[in-house]
């Protein structure tokens, strides 16, 4: 048990990644549309009586659609299974993925009801979407003052001392993005006034 719980035998997250590779079942996905996968059981004695298997489509977390059957597979057997005949995604649906669990509804002498016995994810191609073009906001807009020039464009202004001919302030939707006027002049470097060039 060394590396798989930890010193007052909590579960270590090694534990669940060994329970995964030594699962009785394995999954491979055949095809998405139709959305088809294929199970193999690898017990080499048992059928499975006390197996069902639940799946569910997520998008980005949210469920689209999800189902389950019971498994009637002899040892060492497999069963390619239909689970849905069309994926049909909704616009910009981004991050699918298909869970397939195989669980026991009944409690078994060292498992409780509805204990997982297998799990697998699969990531499914998503719709590629575009998107939505941005409407031109047209010029840009300059409102003059004694002390300043002040140019709109959309959402954002920038606030120039006439002064001075620096940014002085800059805002996003009525945001400010500035916490202080930027020191632009320490971004500028300034030669030597020395005779031999050197820097003191």
């Amino acid at each position: 048990m060394n590396g798989l719980v930890f010193p007052d035998r909590t579960p270590h997250p090694s534990l669940v990644e060994a329970k995964h590779a030594q699962q009785y079942f394995q999954f491979t996905l055949l095809s998405t549309s139709p959305l088809r996968v294929r199970i193999i059981s690898e017990y080499l004695f048992r059928p499975t009586d006390n197996e069902v298997l639940r799946w569910q489509v997520q998008a980005a977390g949210e469920p689209l659609y999800h189902g389950d059957l019971t498994l009637a597979l002899p040892p060492e057997g497999s069963d390619e299974i239909t689970l849905l005949d069309s994926l049909i995604l909704p616009e910009g649906a981004r991050a699918v993925w298909l869970t397939l669990e195989v669980t026991q509804p009944q409690a078994t002498a060292w498992s409780e009801a509805e204990h997982r016995v297998a799990w697998q994810q699969f990531p499914l191609p998503a719709p590629l979407a575009l998107p939505a073009p941005t409407v031109p906001a047209g010029a840009p807009d300059l409102i003059v003052s004694d002390e300043v020039w002040q140019i709109r464009a959309g959402s954002q202004c920038w606030t120039i001392d006439r002064r001075t001919g620096l940014l002085s302030r800059w805002s996003v939707g009525g945001q400010e993005q500035l916490l202080t006027p930027p020191a632009w002049t320490s971004l500028f470097a300034r030669r030597s006034t020395t005779t031999s060039g050197s820097a003191k």
